[in-house]
C-alpha cells in the first residue's frame, strides 16, 4: 500500500511547487484539484474501493480536492459519496483510515474483502469501533465526482 500511497503523492503533489506553472506552460496557478480514476483496475485487476481510498488519502493529505471517476460504475459512485458522508460526520482523518485500511492488511482476508462493497464496509466497521471517528491525525478525508 505504501508504495501505491507515494505514487499517487508524486502525481499529486506537482502543484505544491512555486514553478509548478512554469513546468506546466500555465500563465495560470495550478488548482488544487485532482482528476483520477481506478488507477491499476483494468489489466492490473486493482481493486477499486482501495484504489480510489489510496489516491483520496494522498490527495486529502496535499490539501488537493479530488474529482473521482468512475468510469460508469454508478455503484462506485454512491458507495463513495456515502462514505465521504460518514467520514465528514465522524472527522475521520488521513491517519485514521490508513490505520484502519493497514490492519485490514494485516489481517490478510483477501477473499472476503474481494466482494464488492467489502472494503468499503469493513472501514466503517472498524471506525465504529473506534467510536466514529476523531479529529487527531492528518487532514480530513473528502471526495467529490462521479
Amino acid at each position: 500500500m505504501l508504495r501505491e500511497l507515494e505514487k499517487a503523492r508524486a502525481g499529486f503533489s506537482l502543484h505544491q511547487f512555486a514553478d509548478a506553472s512554469e513546468l506546466l506552460g500555465a500563465t495560470k496557478s495550478v488548482p488544487g484539484v485532482v482528476a483520477t480514476g481506478n488507477w491499476g483496475c483494468g489489466a492490473f485487476l486493482g481493486n477499486r474501493e482501495l484504489k480510489s481510498l489510496e489516491q483520496w488519502m494522498v490527495a486529502s493529505a496535499c490539501g488537493m480536492e479530488i474529482f473521482y471517476s468512475t468510469f460508469g460504475d454508478q455503484g462506485l459512485a454512491r458507495s463513495l459519496n456515502r462514505l465521504s458522508e460518514d467520514f465528514s460526520k465522524g472527522g475521520t482523518t488521513v491517519g485514521q483510515l490508513y490505520r484502519v485500511l493497514s490492519s485490514l492488511s494485516r489481517a490478510g482476508r483477501p477473499g472476503e474483502l474481494g466482494r464488492p462493497g467489502a472494503i468499503f464496509d469493513a472501514v466503517r466497521q472498524a471506525l465504529k469501533a473506534q467510536g466514529g471517528g476523531g479529529k487527531e491525525g492528518t487532514e480530513s478525508a473528502g471526495v467529490g465526482g462521479g
